[in-house]
């Protein structure tokens, strides 16, 4: 199968403004560079990928085939897109008169069907469902002087603290709280280069514009610029997601649990379902039967997914797209859920809980109607054999809890079921059978594209890919899954079966023959220049775990292991088990700090302020005990209060274990 590689091309025309605070005092005036105004423009170049949204939780942001394998028309269509503006030469948010430039602004892709691709950029929005332009326009001008590089990101319905970090060597937008619903994406500019571009590539047809080649490396030279502008190049940003994706396909082991009853191969043809009648009359199961009149046919029902053990807030770092855990819970439980039907022009649309699913066909059934002369086919053609359930969840695989390895799920499944017959008289009675969850685990080493396993170093849940994961179900029996692997980013798929080796938690093997023991091995654990260090070990299911030096596993087993030891700091990290193997693991001396405020007058800090210390990315709480790598080399790191004063750019050498006093008076009010 072709891979396919998705972004969303964000073209972005900024021309010659006005002046801020920043032009003179960071670019001297460049005398090639007139005074000359153009309006900012925001554009959206052809859609490459697709685009869904909903008001809670968009679900898609780019698919390329559907669950048939038919390509998806969806389009880009009035979402919400964040951006702004960063100076190149010190990588700082672009500001006039102390405020950034895109502050307060609203940014709107085009919505479907709309005469341009234009970005609209409001200053008052006030779009509706059945009209999503609607609002006050803002025009904006591109600085006399400066170049600058444009970063964007799509948060979805997420919720986020309205907090960045932009400098240098940063580009971070923080603390982003996800369920599962959103798709998160980050954008950034992509550089006009050195060679010319080819056809099809971003830039080219302002290239060719250029006929003489020293103009056009000043334009490379010059990248974003007012100068930049004038000859047409638009910054064009490329929109990556950020997480992974699942979706979710349900299928039946059985064609008698299908919701079109498949009679057999005995020639009868395969019928829809109808409800049992006089249901409400004979209804004895908990509940009442108005709770499950649509789903009492028979058939069996997909009535809860849950994606368990995920992480619920993020960072989103712009320079690399990739998001990153932030301090937060990782063991969430994402729930799947549902889409009603469009609503709006803008194709919003609410998500609710997961409207009860059963297989339409029994697995390997082909035909496109029910069969009425009884020729009955049986093959196993990919989207006649299986059912889209709900949604989809999207979360981020994270290495260090072992989830872009192995997934857990947790699978509910009801049936309306036969409950009494009298004898005599033939009546019956029915309940709704319900039994508790059943958890699994889905294998990224299973990954196949095509049938063909993917390569080993594929055989991770990645950022960017999207997976299918099949639940196969019977009634009143197991639940098996499979899972594969397709675009948006095309990575593999995967087939597991509980009556194989899907881990099942909670369920004995039944198998009344012996188990044979797999066969293990040791694998030594060394520490450099250390004997004392505590070793602790252990696979992803606990079920090979230990402490100490030697690890003892099957041949293969992927074990996760921390050593730690006072006065250095812990390090963490992955081994495949091979028969006596070594894995070598250097620590890094480490020295306390510790942050305390003065106590003496306007020093201390006030009793109901609190205050916060950053270093290297990481929040601390004053008087808390941060160990850092032990270096002569200083470290920064930045102070920030709860009523918005900031001690920034400070410098400690972290060469011992030392306390560091901070004065309250010496902080300034954030801008």
């Amino acid at each position: 199968m072709k891979k396919q590689f998705f972004y969303a091309a964000m073209a972005v025309a900024l021309m010659a403004s006005c002046t801020s605070e920043d032009d003179l005092a960071v670019n001297p005036v460049d005398p090639n560079q007139d005074e000359e105004q153009v309006a900012l423009n925001l554009s959206v170049a052809a859609p490459s990928m697709t685009v869904g949204s909903r008001s809670t939780g968009t679900g898609i942001v780019g698919d390329v085939v559907d669950n048939l394998g038919d390509p998806v028309t969806k389009t880009w269509d009035s979402q919400r897109l964040f951006m702004t503006m960063v100076n190149r030469s010190n990588g700082g948010q672009y500001k006039v008169d102390g405020e950034l430039y895109f502050d307060g602004l609203e940014f709107r892709a085009p919505r479907t069907g709309a005469p341009d691709q234009n970005i609209r950029i409001y200053s008052s929005y006030q779009g509706t469902d059945d009209d999503p332009d609607q609002g006050t326009l803002q025009y904006k001008y591109y600085p006399i002087t400066g170049q600058y590089d444009f970063y964007g990101w799509h948060i979805d319905a997420a919720t986020w603290d309205n907090d960045t970090t932009f400098n240098a060597t940063t580009a971070m937008v923080n603390n982003i709280t996800i369920d599962g619903t959103q798709d998160i994406m980050a954008a950034k500019t992509l550089p006009i280069p050195a060679e010319r571009p080819a056809v099809g590539e971003a830039y080219k047809a302002a290239s060719d514009a250029i006929t003489d080649d020293n103009t056009y490396a000043d334009m490379v030279a010059k990248q974003f610029s007012a100068r930049t502008a004038r000859n047409n190049f638009t910054p064009v940003l490329n929109f990556k997601h950020s997480l992974a994706r699942l979706k979710f396909f349900v299928r039946s082991g059985k064609g008698s649990d299908a919701a079109t009853h498949w009679m057999g191969e005995d020639g009868n043809a395969a019928q829809k379902r109808e409800v049992y009648d006089n249901l409400d009359a004979a209804w004895t199961g908990e509940g009442t039967y108005a709770n499950y009149a649509n789903y009492a046919d028979g058939a069996i029902y997909v009535t809860e997914v849950k994606v368990l053990d995920m992480v619920q807030k993020i960072n989103l770092n712009l320079m690399t797209q990739a998001a990153e855990v932030a301090n937060g819970n990782t063991n969430e439980e994402f729930t799947l859920m549902s889409t009603p039907a469009q609503a709006g022009l803008n194709n919003t649309k609410t998500l609710q809980t997961l409207a009860y699913t059963a297989p339409k066909y029994a697995w390997g059934y082909a035909g496109d109607d029910f069969d009425t002369d009884g020729d009955q086919t049986i093959n196993n053609s990919e989207g006649k054999e299986a059912t889209e359930v709900g949604e989809s969840v999207m979360f981020l695989p994270n290495a260090e809890d072992g989830t872009n390895k192995k997934i857990k799920i947790s699978v509910k499944v009801g049936q309306c079921l036969l409950n009494t017959e009298n004898e005599t008289s033939g009546d019956v009675t029915y309940i709704w059978d319900e039994p508790a969850a059943t958890t699994l685990w889905v294998d990224a080493s299973k990954l196949t594209i095509d049938g063909n396993p993917v390569p080993a170093e594929k055989q991770v849940f990645a950022a960017g890919n999207s997976y299918n994961v099949y639940i196969t179900i019977y009634g009143r029996e197991q639940i098996e899954v499979s899972a594969s692997l397709v675009p948006w980013v095309d990575g593999g798929d995967t087939d597991t079966d509980i009556e194989d080796d899907v881990v099942v938690e909670g369920e004995e093997d039944d198998d009344d023959e012996p188990q044979t023991p797999a066969t293990t091995v040791n694998h030594t654990i060394t520490v450099t220049g250390i004997d004392d260090a505590t070793i602790e070990w252990s696979d992803a299911e606990g079920t090979y775990s230990g402490t100490g030096a030697t690890v003892t596993a099957p041949a293969g087993t992927v074990i996760n292991y921390t050593v730690t030891k006072d006065g250095y700091l812990p390090s963490s990290g992955q081994l495949t088990v091979a028969e006596n193997g070594n894995e070598v693991v250097t620590l890094t001396e480490a020295v306390t700090l510790t942050f305390v405020f003065s106590t003496e007058e306007n020093e201390a800090l006030p009793a109901d302020v609190t205050a916060t210390i950053t270093i290297d990315g990481n929040d601390y709480d004053p008087n808390q005990a941060i160990q850092v790598a032990k270096s002569e080399d200083p470290i920064t790191y930045s102070v920030k209060t709860s009523d918005n004063k900031e001690l920034t750019n400070q410098s400690v050498i972290p060469s011992s274990t030392q306390t560091i006093t901070l004065k309250y008076n010496d902080f300034t009010a954030i801008q």
